[in-house]
């Protein structure tokens, strides 16, 4: 087994943990009020970060690496020196309620900006001042999500279901509103900006959906950002829009809808290239090659469509209920994972219809979850323990079961090297032999 480090210390249920860039330190917020820092190879907690007086909600790391950004019940957001501990300066919150303020970096590192679902408005705090510099105004209503765009010198806001402002871009430095969407889609139900910061896919509801009758005719659309126009209008749903997002090969669009239809578009025309309709959709996904979509059908059914054809090429059948699917990146993108409720990970082949490996050993009372290893040769589980295994034979390389308790939580570090768990107040660090 590798090597483990138990940390200790925490006195409450903890709700993040962060991995440092440097691969060498974690910072974790519990209910305790307390953030902490830890060296991962001694297990030794670094610092303790006092001063909140209710429980944490959320950390943040500063781009520059050595300043945090914590988020309290106590309504303010507080702003540490990694290295001395020290708190630098607070912010008190737009929220007065245990439902704190959402919150990102500006690219520049210069402000805090801020949003709540209860306020109209974007608040841009000074990280040196702690002052506010900047409000950008103009939304009628709780604002649901601020999204920054690519080129860093743009934000992005929507709010869910209102009739006037639902979208609305915004220069970051000189707050201005660039592009306001009311005018061709009101009452939003979601947003997708797609990564080639170009478009931005928008979809709404009937402002009449009462959730006991069906919708009129949803729609959605393709919005040229840098054009300041709607590319291609998303029409053919006949129920509630999930999700419009694009294809790996970034030429395609593809739309789900929970009457179970899914439309491929050309993601520049918006001409139709498929439209299929499915009994018992669950959720419809694209494959990494561009040519695949691969369908979860009914409660234990994954089939394979080829996009060009419209045909059906393999069903994957699981004997007991499906929880989730994922790909094996890189080279092994033929190969799909998924999880059952019977708590074991099934290992398929998709180009050839064939199950390859049941991986298995959980108690049933243990929830299982799996993530794929960077690396593409390996997965993790996670159930009543921590299971390492090799996909291409199927077996469990190592199993680490350090926590007393059921584990709330865990995360494969980004470089691959570690796993952190959690389980109410302590954390295990694992260093993967592999």
């Amino acid at each position: 087994m590798g090597a483990i480090k138990i940390l200790m210390g925490h006195t409450a249920p903890l709700v993040c943990v962060l991995p440092h860039p440097d691969s060498k330190r974690i910072v974790t917020g519990s209910h305790d009020s307390t953030i902490r820092i830890w060296d991962l190879d001694s297990g030794e907690c670094l610092k303790i970060l006092q001063g909140h007086t209710g429980k944490i909600r959320t950390v943040t790391l500063h781009p520059d690496g050595n300043r945090l950004i914590s988020a309290s019940e106590d309504n303010t957001f507080k702003i540490w020196d990694m290295d001395s501990g020290a708190c630098l300066g607070s912010i008190n919150m737009i929220s007065k309620t245990w439902l704190v303020d959402d919150s990102l970096i500006s690219p520049d590192g210069n402000f805090l900006i801020s949003w709540h679902n209860l306020s109209p408005k974007i608040r841009f705090w000074d990280l040196k001042s702690f002052e506010c510099a900047k409000t950008l105004g103009g939304h009628t209503n709780g604002i649901r999500e601020v999204v920054l765009h690519p080129d860093n010198k743009r934000l992005i806001s929507w709010v869910q279901f209102e009739e006037d402002d639902s979208v609305r871009i915004w220069h970051i430095n000189s707050g201005a509103c660039l592009q306001a969407l009311d005018k061709h889609i009101t009452s939003v139900e979601g947003i997708n900006l797609f990564p080639d910061g170009r478009r931005l896919a928008v979809w709404n509801r009937d402002p009449d959906y009462d959730d006991k009758s069906p919708p009129d005719d949803p729609v959605g659309l393709v919005w040229d950002i840098d054009a300041n126009k709607t590319m291609f209008r998303v029409e053919g749903h006949k129920d509630l829009i999930y999700n419009i997002s694009p294809c790996a090969d970034g030429d395609r669009v593809i739309s789900i809808g929970s009457d179970g239809s899914v439309i491929i578009w050309d993601g520049q025309t918006g001409d139709k290239i498929r439209d299929l309709r499915f009994d018992g959709l669950r959720l419809a996904t694209i494959h990494p090659d561009g040519k695949r979509l691969v369908v979860w059908k009914e409660a234990s059914a994954i089939e394979i469509w080829d996009i060009k054809s419209g045909e059906c090429h393999h069903v994957l059948k699981h004997p007991n209920k499906l929880e989730w699917y994922d790909f094996v990146p890189h080279s092994n993108d033929h190969i799909l994972v998924s999880c059952c409720d019977a708590h074991e990970l099934y290992v398929w082949d998709i180009d050839e219809g064939k199950l390859l490996h049941i991986l298995t050993g959980y108690p049933v009372d243990y929830y299982n979850c799996f993530s794929l290893h960077p690396d593409g040769q390996h997965v993790l589980s996670c159930g009543g323990d921590i299971r390492l295994w090799d996909l291409k034979t199927g077996a469990c390389l190592d199993i680490m079961d350090a926590h007393k308790d059921r584990i709330s939580g865990y995360l494969l570090h980004p470089d691959g090297t570690r796993v952190i768990s959690w389980s109410d107040n302590t954390i295990v660090a694992w260093k993967l032999d592999i």
